[in-house]
């Protein structure tokens, strides 16, 4: 099934667990605001109260004991987006990250995951 990101916004809006798979070696999204321009500019990395909201819904989610887990499979060599979200987005935030010696992953369409394990209420 592919949504667009507001029919995605509402089938995951009341979950309890959610897990994103990223198997791509790059994403197009208006909501970075420019950081993966900047980046590959070499700019300064933005402050971090541009991310502020963000960071306070994740913390509210968390609050009411909502969890989102995200996972990004790396591919050898890194592209300059994956080195911009490990620097830039990743680094801050990142709870575990694992390495692999394999070579090989399953291919697809759009190759992105996104599954609501439980839904409250």
């Amino acid at each position: 099934m592919t949504l667009d990101l507001p029919q995605l916004a509402e089938r995951i809006s009341g979950f309890a667990t959610a897990f994103r798979l990223e198997t791509l070696d790059a994403y197009t999204s208006a909501s970075d605001g420019g950081d993966v321009a900047r980046y590959l500019a070499g700019e300064p990395a933005p402050d971090p109260e541009r991310k502020e909201r963000w960071l306070s819904q994740l913390r509210a989610e968390r609050a009411q004991g909502r969890i989102r887990q995200r996972v990004h499979v790396l591919t050898s060599p890194v592209s300059p987006y994956l080195r911009y979200e490990c620097e830039w987005g990743y680094a801050p935030n990142v709870g575990r990250a694992r390495t692999s010696a394999s070579s090989t992953w399953p291919s697809g369409p759009g190759r992105r995951h996104w599954t609501s394990i439980t839904t409250s209420g």
